[in-house]
């Protein structure tokens, strides 16, 4: 159906129960359906099965679905179809900005549906926060939701130098995919804490930031999966653990089947290019860890553990630190290098070729 220009407001401490049969609307001036700011109301979102349904904003700093602020809560179920789009600055489902400062987001949860969102062309997230925004408490649990962020925001997660903590994903087929952010976790120069994988099949890439953990030079705390499919990869962050020149750290893995895979410079669990690995404990479910190749003079980054030295930044190698093994099917292979040996399977990363220091990262306290 042909798109209209109108728009849905929800207004402030407002519940609603809402059901989209077909929807297509798209906005040059505001977004398309929003919460209003701040508001404390419990927004539900049924798509119904059978329809698609279309937001999207071309307007500057406006999401395509907007819920900016941490009160009140936004759940999108059902078994129909929906694509949302922010406009610059802004998330696909989420938070906008208002161009001074963020906003942050709170308590989103997909239970069902098909849902694609994209962020804007800068600095957000495809779900969670607008640039300079923070979020938490994004869950899903069922459904297919395909999540795309912009140059520096993540799939799922923070904005542009914001915080993204408390993802949660227990079900469903779920696509993240960020650039200078995360797959899932936070966008670009900050950290993520708290991401939870307990079931679903979770494909998670990013480039400079880790598909699971933290954004381009930022640093991943607390990651835990006990179970699903999951597959994440990034081109010179951690499969899972810190972004480029991050550090991963307490990241657990019980269950499940996880493969976990840097192209460049980073490691597969750990720490990306530049960036230590620590606190890292498997005790269970299938671990294959491939960490970066050692392009042209740079290092390459341990399977888990520390990532390679960059020459092009300078930057030396990182460590790989209380590691622990206990239980699971793991595989762990080091990246190989132009000039050095490959790095450890499990430990530190290799320095670059030109390091001042010729050590190259060590590993301590793996058991």
């Amino acid at each position: 159906n042909t798109a209209t220009t109108d728009h849905i407001e929800i207004a402030d401490g407002v519940s609603a129960n809402l059901t989209l049969a077909g929807v297509n609307i798209e906005s040059s001036a505001t977004s398309p359906l929003m919460i209003a700011d701040d508001s404390a109301g419990d927004v539900t979102i049924t798509l119904l099965s059978g329809t698609k349904n279309v937001l999207k904003s071309t307007a500057m700093y406006f999401a395509g679905l907007q819920k900016s602020g941490t009160d009140g809560s936004l759940t999108i179920n059902g078994e129909g179809e929906l694509e949302a789009t922010g406009g610059d600055f802004a998330a696909g489902i989420g938070s906008s900005y208002n161009n001074a400062q963020g906003h942050d987001v709170s308590n989103i949860a997909i239970t069902g549906g098909r849902v694609t969102a994209a962020a804007g062309d800068r600095a957000a997230a495809g779900i969670g926060g607008g640039m300079l925004g923070n979020a938490s408490n994004i869950t899903i649990s069922g459904g297919t939701v395909t999540a795309t962020g912009s140059d520096t925001g993540p799939g799922i997660g923070s904005g542009h130098a914001a915080k993204g903590e408390n993802i949660t994903i227990s079900g469903g087929t779920v696509t993240a995919t960020g650039n200078g952010g995360a797959g899932i976790g936070s966008g670009e120069r900050r950290s993520a804490q708290y991401i939870t994988i307990s079931g679903g099949t979770v494909t998670a890439t990013g480039g400079g930031g880790a598909g699971i953990g933290s954004g381009t030079q930022g640093n991943a705390q607390c990651i835990t999966i006990s179970g699903g499919t999951v597959t994440a990869k990034s081109k010179v962050g951690a499969g899972i653990g810190g972004g480029s020149a991050g550090t991963g750290e307490y990241i657990t893995i019980s269950g499940g089947t996880v493969t976990a895979t840097c192209e460049l410079y980073g490691a597969g669990i750990g720490g990306g290019s530049s960036g230590g690995g620590a606190g890292i404990t498997i005790t269970g479910g299938d671990v294959t860890a491939n960490g970066g190749k050692g392009f042209g003079d740079g290092g390459s980054g341990a399977g888990i553990g520390g990532g390679g030295g960059e020459y092009r930044n300078g930057t030396p190698a990182g460590n790989g630190m209380y590691i622990t093994i206990s239980g699971g099917n793991v595989k762990a292979y080091g990246g190989t290098s132009t000039y050095n040996p490959p790095a450890a399977g499990i430990g530190g990363g290799n320095n670059h070729r030109y390091t001042s220091n010729k050590t190259n990262g060590y590993g301590r306290y793996i058991t």
